[in-house]
């Protein structure tokens, strides 16, 4: 749908369906049951919902899709040119989502409390969702774009990456800004004061945060040049940072809220690494990126301390 530049129909189809999902799952949970049921069910009916509106509005001719024939050679070359994707990619994957729930695993057991694995969550929820809108929208689009140009108009993606980065940047700024000086405000206003500790977490991991809103829709250049493979390292050494820097809070027996700057700070390391090498893969001069990166880290982390 992406190559074929089919957005307005996957707007059409994914807009109305979790609209719909949503609103059946406040209505069950308001008038039916409140419980894990309303939640199981909802999910069922979206993901069926997406595959049905999907093939009947998005995909082209689907019956031939799914069921056309298909030669020998077309497997054996979509095989040699693809090879690396169901290696690579859903390890990738994988991986990925096993490193967003590590602190959730961890904190119960060795640094925090439940209430604070809810408050944690609750932070993590709120930053998540640029992120999900980042990559339902630009992500896409960026992707579809620079694979389409690349390696035949090599200027052109060099020229769209850092008219995206600078955007991206501007994006962040505006993001963690307000986060990390009234965080505890902001919660506390919108979910209540006993969420304020919440909004003091938000805070502190929006660091790490600002360089997921740039390099999440970058990282798509680590498959737009076919390097799947070291999209795949950098994601198991974004794991092992993030439990590095777990395991050492709890090796120096820190309290919950220093676990969570030491979890930020290898987060920030491991972040960085793998969005200024992804511009690199495009041969993107990195000086006057990383400066203003490392600038606005700065001022973020200042700002945060008064």
């Amino acid at each position: 749908s992406i190559r074929s530049k089919r957005f307005n129909r996957i707007a059409f189809t994914e807009v109305p369906l979790n609209l719909a999902s949503k609103g059946f799952n406040v209505g069950y949970g308001a008038f039916i049951n409140s419980g894990a049921s309303g939640l199981i069910i909802t999910t069922l009916v979206m993901y069926v919902g997406r595959i049905l509106l999907f093939l009947k509005y998005v995909v082209k001719n689907p019956w031939d899709q799914l069921f056309g024939a298909v030669g020998r050679s077309q497997v054996e070359s979509v095989q040699k040119k693809y090879r690396a994707y169901p290696r690579s990619i859903l390890l990738s994957q994988v991986i990925q989502n096993v490193s967003n729930y590590v602190p959730i695993f961890i904190i119960p057991i060795y640094l925090g409390t439940k209430a604070d694995v809810g408050l944690l969550s609750n932070a993590f929820l709120v930053l998540d969702m640029p992120v999900r809108l980042l990559g339902s929208g630009i992500s896409n689009v960026y992707f579809q774009k620079s694979a389409s140009l690349w390696p035949e108009m090599k200027s052109e993606v060099q020229t769209k990456t850092i008219k995206l980065f600078y955007g991206l940047l501007l994006l962040a700024i505006a993001i963690a800004l307000p986060l990390r000086l009234f965080g505890e405000e902001i919660y506390a206003f919108v979910f209540g004061e006993e969420w304020a500790t919440a909004g003091l977490l938000a805070g502190i991991i929006s660091l790490f945060y600002f360089l997921r809103y740039i390099g999440m829709p970058l990282s798509n250049l680590y498959l737009v040049t076919r390097n799947e493979r070291l999209g795949l390292g950098y994601h198991i050494f974004i794991l092992a940072a993030r439990c590095a820097g777990l395991f050492l809070a709890i090796y120096w027996d820190m309290d919950f809220i220093n676990a969570m700057i030491l979890f930020t700070y290898f987060n920030l390391g491991a972040y960085f690494f793998y969005t200024f090498h992804a511009l690199k893969l495009v041969g993107i001069r990195l000086v006057l990126p990383v400066i203003l990166t490392l600038g606005s880290l700065g001022l973020l982390w200042w700002l945060g301390t008064l």
